[in-house]
């Protein structure tokens, strides 16, 4: 069997594209271009790993040779630089018989992947503790190191300010249920919020990141040098929207609109209460734009919730935690752009939205600015195209009098850019 790259395939639409299946120490197959008949892979800000598919003609006879589960699949791509990233093959989805004209027949296989992390983040379960004075941040740069396994250079880990108040102890959890428990108690000390997501992406490669989400969506974060357009006459232009489809915001969700929070102090043995609304939310996070999505649906009666918190700082971070993911994930922009290996899950783009009106208006008055890229499938087929979900969690700017305005707002200036084109 093959064992090198196939380095020849490259064209300004699809880039170069090699697949290599890794069986054991001494059997490694490369998938011939003309076999693969798709493949994906997305990284997603409010996932752990990497997750994927491929779909291709078993010329090699490697259903016969059998799959045992330690098989891993190195996908090696990009327009202008070459990526690898190394997936284990999780399972054998589908086995479907065809058969061409002039051909005897071939198996058409489909194989689910995931990265590296998948099982020690989802399935292996560990204990632990932690003395106190213990950071936060630290915890969970031990789980991510040691349990999980990733070199230090790949780690991007927004430390906290806040420490165990206690000694703790991780009651045989996965790391997954661990590193979501601690992010929504620490605060970020570059953000000063809690709300932490970890989450792989292909930033350099591959990295591991555990940021707040306000960090995320603050001028820290990188962003793409080049504007985001709908037309241009350059067809090979890499930041061209090729189709988009939006999804609209919903009040629908009570813990939106607020509610009333209830921990318990040991130490005075009452209840703790913390009433959140709304404003709150919108008063407390950074907007990708001058105004709220929805107008003032404050609503402290919406929700009554126990949290087992002891304090009423650690109430408020879990509260804020909870009400930030819902609101972000309110209104959703699905672009589809050529490929690019620049791009990763966690950045921020901008967009330029002509408006309808070309008299009064050059923009758009409301989709015109930033965005959050929550994640990115980057699909091989016929190509190389990516389906990219993008957050934008406030208007850039409304007529409307009853949207609340944003306290902290990331409209203009640069963050550290990254450059695609």
């Amino acid at each position: 069997m093959a064992n090198q790259f196939d380095s020849e395939r490259q064209n300004p639409y699809s880039g170069i594209l090699s697949v290599k299946l890794i069986l054991d120490e001494r059997e490694v197959a490369l998938l011939a271009m003309e076999d693969i008949v798709y493949l994906d892979f997305k990284e997603d800000i409010f996932s752990y790993c990497l997750q994927g598919s491929l779909v291709f003609y078993d010329q090699y006879g490697l259903l016969e040779y059998g799959f045992t589960g330690n098989e891993m699949i190195s996908i090696v791509y990009g327009t202008k630089e070459t990526r690898e990233i190394v997936f284990h093959i999780w399972q054998v989805n589908n086995i479907v018989s065809t058969q061409t004209v002039g051909a005897t027949n071939t198996n058409q296989i489909q194989l689910m992947f995931v990265d590296a992390s998948f099982y020690y983040t989802a399935i292996q379960k560990f204990s632990r503790s932690w003395p106190v004075n213990t950071k936060y941040s630290d915890v969970m740069k031990h789980l991510l190191q040691n349990m999980v396994g990733w070199e230090t250079q790949n780690i991007n880990i927004e430390s906290s300010s806040n420490k165990l108040s206690e000694s703790w102890v991780m009651p045989y959890w996965t790391v997954g249920q661990t590193l979501n428990w601690l992010g929504n108690r620490s605060i970020g000390s570059i953000s000063g919020k809690s709300g932490y997501l970890t989450f792989n992406s292909t930033k350099n490669n591959f990295s591991v990141n555990c940021r707040s989400i306000d960090w995320l969506l603050s001028n820290k974060n990188d962003i793409d040098e080049t504007d985001y357009i709908f037309e241009s006459d350059n067809q090979d232009d890499a930041n061209k929207i090729l189709e988009w489809h939006m999804q609209g915001s919903n009040k629908g969700d009570n813990r939106i609109r607020g509610g009333k929070y209830r921990g318990f102090s040991n130490s005075t043995k009452e209840l703790i209460t913390e009433n959140y609304k709304y404003s709150d939310g919108i008063a407390n996070t950074t907007l990708l734009g001058r105004k709220s999505l929805m107008p003032d649906i404050s609503d402290t009666a919406a929700e009554e919730i126990c949290i087992p918190e002891k304090t009423a700082v650690k109430l408020k971070n879990v509260v804020y935690s909870d009400w930030v993911r819902r609101y972000i994930n309110q209104q959703k922009l699905i672009i589809y752009v050529l490929g690019n290996e620049k791009r990763f899950a966690g950045m921020q783009i901008r967009i330029k939205w002509p408006s309808v009106n070309k008299i009064t208006q050059i923009y758009h008055k409301t989709l015109e600015g930033k965005y959050l890229v929550q994640s990115i499938k980057h699909i091989f087929e016929n190509g190389y195209i990516q389906k990219i979900v993008l957050i934008k969690n406030a208007y850039q700017d409304s007529n409307s009098k009853k949207l609340l305005n944003a306290t902290t707002k990331n409209t203009t200036g640069k963050a550290r850019v990254i450059k695609t084109s």
